[in-house]
């Protein structure tokens, strides 16, 4: 289906229903059938009751009252974007359901008795052995096989596909789906379907929401959402006990808070963390119209801004381009002029396309909703406790096998719920709060800002390969963690500095693991306790400029650098040039069609999808697919999202250092992942 078409399907009407759908939905008796989401509205009315009197549970702090207002506002959006989403789903659903039954119902068909003779009747009037007559502008009606004649159909209202293809009697092109048009000649077709039974039927029948079995993707999906759901229960329950037994009081909105941040849902099909749930249904309220519209603005804004700053010698708009240079303010023009050209579709269109200029948009804007809106929602890892809970625990693993502090865990599970550049981020303001010296902070950006949950399984369906999807994580995961401890150990991070951003040089006792001890866990709830103590609720508030500035100019990046990495990826040859020495290397690892894969290797380096889709369609071994999808997950620096990040953060990391890395993580990691897929396949 075209982007055209899907759009057609959130009509004025859908949206009415939809809006109506997310404040009746919050019915308990509804709300109940998804367990966590009932959590969360049970935790909307928690924090609300806190709100209004909150010394309820024996909390003294008066000042939690703004706190606790503020988780209260957030539960509730997340609640209703969530019966929103849903509301929508059911709307596409009930109008495409509407659609197939009008085109079944309007069609009439030709049907043929034995001598010949000619009858119109209805479709649905057609039986299994009738012969019908379909002749050019005809649809099709029902499933059936080509008895005689030859004929071009158009089957873009089955499989989305434009082109019309050829079906004639005999051979592998002599079946015909019910519902297609036919046109050009005539074909003579016996029908193979009896009523109820067709294509059509079992569309509208999976469109209404009929049972089905679930995908190997849907299977391993679920199966990794509900232990991760476990673990995260199993941590958020004990930590209030564990509290008070430690003689501390945790707010009872913050482990309500957290657990809506971290625990696995279903939102209208899709799975993931609310908070990724909740960003997907805001790029689903907004559409893709109106986030190619805020892209553009973004980028004419910094184009404008720019250029003023290279002629005020003084002001905030010389301060916020402080570090960008002329390659930088180039990127930001070309920003503007490719989104120019995307929304008012104008232009060459080698860049005015699908696969380049609207790719690349797009692109940029999940990038600017996803990291404004996690980049904002980490605050609740940050600054209540978590971070300090889970680092202190984490300490004595993390110094001994990747000589990083405990909390560089946390990083990479916000990178890995919500998208990379929010691993980054946070990466840059815990290097800002003293948490990781320079060394520190550059070693956990580079190998810690994993690739996000939902991006497997869409490497998987390019692909078409969901059945991988459990092996493809699992694998990913560990080969990251991996190369992290062998990365870091070597140029050129082992030669960066041990020093804090306040420019105090860490120490061999600060460095020092410490050992886990009866203590461990009363330390970490300590340290967790004195951080919420210490951080005033206004940082939701004063926290916004940061995110805002760090996201906008990633934004303008991921446009710029997007489409000019899709464009040579499309229009030049010249990742299969710079993957031919990469052959004798995966010939030596063993790997099958090791030709067809090498150009996979690097064009990572640009666009973290780039290396499945360079791949798609080919007929290619089962085992080297899966090397192409892991290898492309544990690279890490692609200039579309991450790299642009680090090099808009403080970490003072440039292209050639990133582009080296990248490089190391490639030339380490190959005999790695061929390793496993020799095990695996």
């Amino acid at each position: 289906m075209s982007k055209k078409q899907s759009k057609k399907l959130l009509t004025p009407e859908i949206l009415k229903q939809a809006l109506l759908g997310a404040v009746k939905k919050l019915d308990p008796r509804y709300m109940i059938k998804n367990p966590v989401m009932f959590v969360v509205e049970v935790g909307f009315f928690i924090t609300l009751l806190l709100t209004i009197v909150p010394g309820l549970f024996g909390e003294t702090d008066s000042s939690l009252r703004t706190y606790n207002l503020i988780v209260s506002v957030i539960l509730l959006v997340t609640v209703l974007f969530a019966n929103f989403a849903e509301s929508v789903a059911e709307g596409r659903g009930k109008a495409q359901a509407a659609s197939l039954k009008k085109t079944q119902k309007d069609t009439v068909a030709h049907r043929l008795d034995e001598h010949g003779d000619e009858t119109i009747v209805s479709s649905s009037e057609l039986k299994k052995g009738d012969v019908v007559m379909v002749t050019a502008g005809e649809v099709i009606p029902s499933d059936g096989e080509v008895i005689e004649g030859i004929a071009s159909v158009d089957e873009s209202a089955i499989t989305g596909e434009s082109a019309p293809v050829v079906r004639e009697s005999g051979g592998d092109f002599c079946s015909v789906t019910g519902g297609t048009t036919v046109v050009s000649d005539w074909l003579k077709i016996r029908i193979t379907s009896d009523p109820g039974n067709s294509f059509l039927d079992r569309m509208i029948a999976l469109v209404e929401g009929a049972s089905r079995k679930k995908t190997p993707n849907e299977i391993a999906l679920s199966t990794l959402l509900i232990s991760l759901t476990i673990i995260f229960l199993i941590v958020i329950v004990t930590l209030y006990p564990i509290g008070k037994y430690c003689g501390v009081q945790l707010p009872l909105s913050t482990l309500i808070a957290l657990m809506v941040c971290l625990i696995p849902t279903t939102i209208g099909g899709n799975s993931g963390v609310p908070m990724v749930l909740l960003i997907d249904a805001v790029k689903a309220l907004l559409g893709p119209t109106v986030m190619n519209w805020m892209v553009l603005i973004l980028c004419i804004a910094l184009s404008i801004t720019f250029t003023i700053s290279r002629i005020q010698k003084d002001g905030p708009i010389r301060r916020f381009h402080k570090k960008d240079g002329w390659g930088t303010g180039i990127l930001y023009y070309l920003s503007a002029i490719f989104a120019v050209m995307v929304v008012f579709n104008v232009g060459p269109s080698q860049i005015v396309n699908d696969s380049v200029g609207i790719e690349a948009i797009g692109l940029a804007g999940s990038t600017l909703l996803t990291v404004t809106i996690a980049g904002w929602l980490v605050n609740f890892l940050i600054e209540f406790g978590i971070l300090e809970f889970i680092g202190t625990l984490m300490e004595p693993i993390m110094r001994k096998v990747f000589k990083l502090p405990g909390q560089s865990a946390v990083t990479a599970v916000s990178a890995f719920v919500a998208a990379p550049a929010v691993g980054v981020f946070m990466t840059d303001r815990l290097y800002h709060e003293n948490v990781y010296t320079h060394k520190e902070a550059c070693c956990v950006a580079t190998n810690f800002s994993v690739v996000s949950l939902g991006f497997f399984a869409l490497l998987v369906t390019i692909t078409d390969t969901q059945y991988m999807y459990g092996k493809v994580v699992i694998s990913s995961l560990v080969i990251v963690f991996i190369l992290a401890a062998i990365v870091i150990r070597i140029p050129p991070l082992s030669r960066k500095k041990d020093r804090y951003y306040n420019g105090v040089e860490q120490t061999a006792a600060m460095r020092k693991s410490s050992k886990y001890s009866k203590d461990t866990m009363k330390k970490a709830v300590a340290a967790s306790t004195t951080k919420v103590s210490q951080t005033p609720y206004s940082i939701f508030v004063t926290s916004i400029p940061g995110v805002l500035s760090f996201t906008v100019k990633i934004v303008t990046f991921v446009q710029a650098l997007a489409t000019i990495a899709l464009f040579i990826s499309n229009y030049t040859p010249f990742f299969d040039w710079i993957g031919m020495p990469m052959v004798p290397y995966l010939e030596l690892c063993q790997m099958p069609d090791a030709a067809a894969i090498a150009p996979a290797t690097l064009v990572g380096i640009a666009e973290i999808a780039l290396p499945v889709m360079t791949i798609a369609g080919m007929n290619i071994a089962p085992m080297s697919i899966f090397f192409v999808i892991v290898l492309s997950t544990v690279q890490i620096i692609f200039f579309t999202e991450s790299a642009n990040a680090m090099m808009q953060s403080d970490l003072n990391l440039k292209f050639p250092e990133l582009v080296l890395i990248f490089l190391i993580r490639t030339l380490i990691a190959i005999p790695i992942v061929a390793v496993f897929a020799h095990v695996l396949f």
